[in-house]
């Protein structure tokens, strides 16, 4: 499953890298950039946390909620230093 929170990242990479934004309804997104489900192996929706310096691609685990140590992310800086 990294390997798919990976292929997301690099697909936001790609789009900051044409200088668009990262997409507001990533759910969306994801259903017209990338074949199977929105949803992690623990049944919830792939999640986008956009910082400052930074971007956080991830799965809840199985306790439904985001940000807790089950989580599984991928963070990338933002390309450029923006």
């Amino acid at each position: 499953m990294p390997g798919r929170l990976e292929a997301m990242a690099s697909q936001l990479n790609a789009r900051l890298g044409r200088a668009e934004p990262l997409p507001i309804n990533f759910v969306g997104w994801l259903s017209r950039n990338f074949s199977g489900s929105e949803e992690g192996p623990s049944g919830n929706i792939y999640f986008l946390e956009v910082g400052r310096r930074d971007y956080t691609v991830g799965s809840m685990g199985l306790d439904g909620i985001q940000g807790t140590e089950d989580d599984i992310t991928v963070v990338t800086p933002m390309p450029g230093g923006r």
